[in-house]
């Protein structure tokens, strides 16, 4: 019974979230969580859906740790049984650890479904809402932070408009120390 209550929390937290509505979107995020949580039935998956949701909320907040925390809760129920929103939630990881600006992890989780199972990393990539997995091969990495992977020219401007270009920065190079 809390499964099926705790479903319409989350879409309607989606909604939130889009019309910008933050609090709101966490509220019943957090609602649907407690239902899924307290339920009876133990569904890893369906609490995992939460928790990403709940992660990429917190990214968007600002709220790292949190995001962190929820991201990889969701991330380690959804590695049992490797589907398309297992590369969807390590995606959000590297958005996440891109916003951190620790490139390095960023790469390390958005390549852990490579060579055939990634995904775009433009959030609204065409491919992406036909649930489509990209290989490593046909994905094209940001040319100057080598953290993000595109599908094609037309996802990789509009993530760069939209975000990235916030974040993207030339990885450091070690320099030798002077004596």
């Amino acid at each position: 019974m809390e499964f099926m209550l705790a479903a319409p929390l989350n879409n309607q937290a989606i909604q939130l979230e889009r019309a910008g509505n933050f609090v709101g979107a966490e509220a019943l995020h957090l609602e649907a969580l407690e239902l899924k949580l307290s339920s009876s039935i133990d569904n890893p998956i369906a609490v995992a859906i939460t928790r990403n949701g709940l992660g990429e909320l917190y990214t968007k907040m600002g709220r790292l740790d949190e995001a962190q925390e929820q991201l990889e809760l969701a991330a380690a129920a959804r590695e049992l049984s490797f589907n398309f929103d297992t590369a969807c939630t390590r995606d959000s990881l590297g958005r996440l650890f891109e916003v951190k600006g620790d490139f390095e992890k960023a790469v390390e989780w958005r390549t852990r479904g490579a060579p055939n199972q990634m995904i775009c990393s433009h959030f609204d990539c065409p491919l992406s809402v036909k649930c489509q997995f990209s290989k490593r091969t046909d994905l094209n990495s940001c040319a100057r932070c080598k953290s993000i992977f595109y599908c094609g020219k037309d996802c990789q401007k509009k993530d760069w408009i939209a975000r990235h270009k916030v974040y993207c920065k030339a990885p450091k190079i070690a320099t030798p120390a002077a004596n």
